[in-house]
């Protein structure tokens, strides 16, 4: 049902008409499909949400196209060790939210933090210098401009943005490249965590 709903928005946009309204289930499922065609796998429908399992350039990857709020979870398959525990985050407040009691807040840069015990947080901070400057660099650029949070644990990377990446036009291009993206600081995981 999902392709002939796609080449009726897509039929409505080159007439110059607005694209029909969906809902959030409608939506991930097109986003799934169209995104299916640049990373072919396995579509399945997971309650309202749609996944989409993949491999990219031999990693195996997970694409979970969220119905509320309407945005793609990416996750992919590092080489590093299954045991490493590692997670930074956008303070989308600046700074002016407290810390809990008890934890430590620490940037690794402009904007970006990693919180947890004191311990923990010189170990995820000594990581972060670990990772070469390029896999910073989009670590920063990505989690910076989407938001969110970016983690790894049990050899996952994943990617969890904090808006919404499956409205718009460039919806498509938008997963496209967070998939990119995050293959590129997997390599760099890899390299500077071995």
């Amino acid at each position: 049902m999902g392709i002939f709903r796609t080449l009726y928005r897509e039929a409505r946009d080159i007439l110059g008409l607005k694209p029909p309204p969906e809902n959030g289930t409608q939506r991930a499922e097109r986003m799934c499909g169209e995104v299916k065609n640049d990373f072919p796998g396995k579509k399945a429908q997971d309650g309202d949400n749609y996944v989409l399992s993949t491999t990219v350039d031999g990693r195996e990857t997970t694409l979970l196209f969220e119905a509320e709020p309407s945005r793609a979870r990416v996750a992919m398959v590092a080489a590093v060790d299954e045991a490493l525990t590692w997670a930074v985050e956008r303070d989308p407040l600046a700074g002016a939210e407290p810390v809990p009691a008890g934890t430590q807040r620490t940037y690794v840069a402009s904007g970006i933090y990693a919180e947890g015990p004191a311990k923990e947080v010189a170990r995820l901070e000594a990581l972060w210098k670990q990772l070469p400057t390029g896999a910073r660099g989009l670590v920063s650029q990505l989690v910076g401009k989407m938001g969110g949070r970016l983690e790894v644990e049990g050899a996952v990377v994943t990617f969890t943005p904090e808006v919404e990446t499956l409205d718009g036009k460039s919806a498509r291009y938008t997963v496209r490249s967070h998939v990119q993206s995050l293959k590129q600081i997997v390599e760099g995981m890899e390299s500077g965590w071995a």
